[in-house]
């Protein structure tokens, strides 16, 4: 997780709509898809200038009590955050959470630790101008949250890397084929349509969303 790697992009890019990719799925089938998370998705038109902690609660509606009880290490820019309320969030920030990670590396890097001064160096200080407006910012979950937030996350849809989902889908046509409609802006798609023809070549991004089939037939959001 501290690996970390510059990921290039610039808003404009996001400013028009990104076509749309729904796969509706039987529960349970969209396991696979948390991939996304670990590799990264992005947040447009997220609110920047705001603290790490104002982020997590007012825009991706986590709980304070989540925050503190579930979300040991936070790395901003590729640096471990101990001040949650000093760290600032900006256009084209990358954010990384997990929970607790496991050895010394893994108890070093928490917040507070007290193995902190080992990182000193490398530890997150604000140094920025506090910018305020709308921007974008690259997201990443491990281990537990990626559990707890990514279903929630894909039924409300994740701009994903067009590239990254088209080598995904080539790889998974196994998850494809259990898909009972895939959808594509709006209109149904065959299988072998998607994996012959690149839908997105237009587009760096793609919103990528998971609906789950329920016993009535109806479609519900994968965190219901």
């Amino acid at each position: 997780m501290s690996n970390y790697e510059t990921v290039h992009f610039d808003q404009s890019e996001f400013r028009n709509n990104p076509p749309h990719l729904v796969l509706v799925l039987d529960k349970g089938q969209a396991s696979a898809l948390l991939c996304f998370f670990q590799s990264g998705f992005f947040v447009a038109g997220a609110k920047v200038g705001c603290s790490v902690s104002a982020f997590l609660i007012r825009q991706l509606g986590l709980s304070p009590e989540y925050i503190r009880d579930h979300i040991s290490t936070i790395f901003l820019d590729g640096k471990p955050v101990d001040d949650l309320d000093s760290a600032i969030i900006k256009h084209g920030s990358r954010l990384a959470l997990s929970s607790a990670l496991p050895g010394l590396v893994g108890a070093t890097m928490r917040q507070g630790s007290v193995f902190a001064s080992f990182r000193n160096s490398i530890t997150y200080r604000e140094s920025a101008i506090r910018a305020d407006g709308e921007g974008v910012i690259h997201l990443k979950l491990f281990n537990l949250v990626m559990e707890d937030l990514g279903p929630s996350l894909l039924a409300k849809g994740i701009l994903v890397n067009s590239s990254e989902l088209k080598y995904f889908l080539h790889e998974h046509d196994d998850l494809l084929k259990g898909c009972k409609k895939i959808l594509f802006n709006n209109e149904p798609v065959e299988i072998g349509a998607l994996l012959s023809n690149d839908f997105y070549k237009e587009s760096q991004f793609v919103q990528l969303s998971v609906e789950m089939t329920v016993q009535d037939g109806m479609k519900r959001g994968i965190s219901e």
